[in-house]
């Protein structure tokens, strides 16, 4: 438990280099090699997003027995 206090302190601290760093060095080269596929990803889910939302819009519409 201490050792994860004092890495999100090191990690939020705005003098410590260490977030910046993590993301240079791990974070950001991995979303680029990857970034075609979460874009894909991204776009699957907001499509069934959308999908959620016109099923309960229409299902709540039912419900209250309103025909368009």
């Amino acid at each position: 438990m201490t050792f994860r206090i004092i890495v999100t302190l090191v990690l939020l601290h705005p003098l410590s280099p260490a977030a910046s760093l993590i993301y240079s060095k791990a974070v950001r080269p991995f979303l680029s090699t990857h970034e075609a596929s979460i874009d894909q990803k991204l776009d699957e889910l907001g499509k069934k997003g959308k999908q959620k939302i016109v099923e309960g819009v229409r299902e709540g519409l039912n419900n209250i027995n309103y025909e368009p």
